[in-house]
């Protein structure tokens, strides 16, 4: 009499195995080479829009801020005549960023462009996505922005 078979072998259940931990590995890598692209990308956005608002000054004659708010992720830049907080309204706002990556800043979350192209302020940004961190150095008497990798 031939018994029915119950169940999977366990040369089956270790074939089904190693393929299911081929497929995890390979989804791994491919999704781990999604997050350092969006880290840079959002570095460089943040870099460009610092550029930006060197050049608003420079060119309008008149101050530009860029504000951070770590809390909400996000910043924005503002025209800032006086330059003082007091300017940060609706009706200066140039440009507002949401950003999907952790940013934190230095001293303050303020930096001033001034006319002449120097900066005052915040003197670094660290951008964090999934414990990788990249910095934007700030050089205050010239103005320049470096990305630190």
């Amino acid at each position: 009499m031939v018994r029915a078979r119950k169940g999977f072998s366990l040369i089956e259940l270790l074939m089904v195995l190693a393929v299911t931990a081929i497929l995890a590995s390979t989804v791994m890598v491919a999704f781990s080479a999604m997050i350092r692209p969006r880290l840079e990308t959002t570095m460089r956005n943040l870099w460009l829009d610092l550029c930006y608002t060197r050049s608003l000054a420079v060119n309008n004659m008149t101050a530009y801020a860029l504000v951070v708010n770590a809390t909400t992720r996000n910043y924005r830049i503002y025209r800032s005549p006086t330059p003082s907080p007091a300017d940060y309204i609706p009706a200066n706002l140039v440009k507002q960023v949401l950003l999907d990556v952790d940013i934190v800043t230095s001293p303050i979350a303020n930096l001033t462009a001034h006319p002449p192209g120097n900066t005052s302020g915040c003197s670094w940004f660290n951008l964090t996505f999934n414990n990788r961190t990249k910095r934007i150095q700030v050089y205050s008497d010239t103005g320049f922005f470096k990305m630190i990798w």
